[in-house]
């Protein structure tokens, strides 16, 4: 077949057109395109995708608010049916954007058809009545989506799927299903558990080549997890439990605190996740002494004792960070 004429001047129609004719792979078309059109600046691609998040997620806010506002007059073979056609019509543009190589519009779309997932298991429990527990909702939601956060490999996807994890797990325990052996204040520490094996699975990931995964915010965001709900319940642990009423599961907070926090500062050396655990620490080490004044000293001067040494104990924090993290030197990790 003829597409282009003897010596027609290189354009991106001319490459693609090669390209979908199996005159050239992927990769050289995309070293040709690169070749021939000037690359995009990394601020308009910025604003690009910043415009084109912002546009999906303004779709998604209109498709939940037609059916908010219009519950009542639409009959639910309408409302199953307009849920699962948009669905349908995502998946297939998720598809005509992969076939022109358009990764990031492509993860997009993915994404709100994943939220979309969600929407028609609410619509679907509200229609019939199933009487099913809310925990089945999320639980139900996370399974179907599972495939696409695990082929995608498109990070807001993937925290997508822990949210609905993590909402499933919380709404199953205050059914109170175990209430008889395991106390409602443990719920902290078994998403802390959670999210940590989930740092570690990353940190395989990682080492497996999946450096999709490797996002310092990313990593943040895991340490937050892990750290400020084992924060909480130390900190709760500290002002609510008498010592004399220990039991041995109530150390277990504490172990992996420290477990981890030693991991993050001796071992991994991670800036980032250090930071995170150093800053809950240093809550900690407060919540303890102010509560050890509070007990010993009057209502007045507790106040002003716990003010003073909370600006001592920070002042010699940051000083001990600052040098720990000089120690860390070209560890980014």
């Amino acid at each position: 077949m003829k597409f282009f004429v003897k010596h027609e001047i290189a354009t991106t129609k001319v490459i693609n057109q090669l390209w979908r004719n199996d005159y050239v792979n992927s990769s050289a078309r995309n070293a040709a395109i690169d070749m021939v059109s000037p690359l995009t600046s990394p601020l308009k691609l910025k604003i690009e995708r910043v415009l084109l998040v912002l546009g999906l997620l303004f779709i998604t806010a209109s498709i939940l608010l037609f059916f908010a506002f219009n519950w009542s007059f639409i009959p639910p073979f309408v409302k199953m049916g307009t849920v699962l056609a948009i669905i349908g019509a995502l998946a297939l543009l998720n598809v005509y954007l992969l076939r022109q190589n358009k990764q990031f519009a492509a993860n997009l779309v993915l994404s709100m058809n994943a939220f979309l997932v969600g929407v028609f298991m609410a619509v679907f429990g509200q229609i019939y009545q199933t009487g099913a527990d809310a925990y089945t909702l999320f639980l139900t939601w996370a399974i179907m989506i599972l495939p696409w956060v695990i082929f995608a490999r498109f990070l807001p996807l993937w925290i997508l799927w822990l949210v609905v994890c993590t909402i499933a797990f919380i709404t199953w325990w205050n059914l109170e299903v175990y209430s008889d052996i395991i106390d409602d204040k443990y719920i902290m520490v078994f998403i802390a558990l959670f999210y940590l094996v989930i740092y570690f699975a990353m940190q395989f990931a990682l080492k497996m080549g999946e450096q999709w995964l490797d996002k310092q915010w990313l990593k943040i965001l895991l340490a937050i997890c892990i750290f400020v709900p084992l924060t909480f319940y130390i900190i709760q642990f500290v002002f609510d439990i008498k010592l004399t009423d220990l039991q041995p599961s109530d150390w277990l907070a504490p172990v992996l605190f420290i477990g981890f926090y030693a991991y993050i500062r001796w071992i991994k050396k991670a800036v980032n996740e250090f930071s995170v655990g150093f800053i809950c620490l240093v809550i900690i080490v407060v919540s303890m002494i102010a509560r050890i004044i509070f007990q010993n000293t009057s209502y007045e001067i507790s106040y002003l004792l716990s003010g003073i040494i909370t600006v001592t104990i920070f002042y010699y924090a940051y000083q001990y960070y600052k040098k720990t993290i000089a120690n860390f030197a070209g560890n980014k990790s």
